[in-house]
């Protein structure tokens, strides 16, 4: 059980008396930590069964008097991309375990989807935030056409987002779509 102190890591795995569980210090935002976590792993156990990723935190447990962009950056850093480092880093102790339950890999760039349903949320948190305000909020996704990157013209790509902006006060609000309609959130 990889915890950020080993005192509280040890207290809670002493309460699994049921299960043979160790205490680990981890902290998932720092790279040397996770190597050095995955080296004792690796070197007292050879494999790694599971991995439950579940490391996080909120504002409240940053200092007083950070930015808006200080706030995102600290939350994003432990809760996104942390969250992704440590997985990658135990990969091959997950590969060699002896119960294999699935395949982790195969996402066509991970990090720039987890970008945008970061995004995504964002948008939706200041949809309801601003609902009051007369504000319109909504999600408009160009696709690929926005950069050319799919072969097709880069003026199709603003078509979803100038009929939003033309919309009006009586607009749609708090909305997710595309060229061709509504999406799922």
């Amino acid at each position: 059980m990889g915890c950020r102190s080993f005192s509280k890591g040890e207290a809670a795995a002493s309460s699994f008396s049921n299960l043979a569980i160790e205490a680990l210090e981890l902290d998932i935002s720092s790279d040397s930590s996770i190597s050095k976590a995955f080296a004792t792993v690796e070197g007292k156990f050879g494999h790694l069964d599971v991995l439950i990723n579940n490391a996080g935190i909120s504002q409240r447990a940053l200092p007083e008097g950070l930015t808006t962009r200080q706030r995102y950056a600290q939350i994003m850093d432990t809760n996104a991309i942390s969250a992704a480092c440590l997985p990658e880093t135990f990969i091959p102790l997950l590969c060699d375990t002896l119960n294999p339950a699935s395949q982790y890999y195969g996402l066509d760039s991970p990090e720039y989807k987890a970008s945008k349903a970061a995004l995504n949320m964002i948008m939706a948190t200041n949809a309801v935030e601003l609902k009051g305000e007369g504000f319109k909020v909504n999600v408009c996704c160009p696709g690929l056409n926005a950069t050319g990157l799919s072969g097709a013209h880069p003026s199709v790509g603003p078509l979803n987002a100038s009929r939003l902006a033309k919309a009006g006060k009586d607009g749609e609000h708090g909305t997710f779509t595309n060229k061709e309609g509504s999406l799922p959130w």
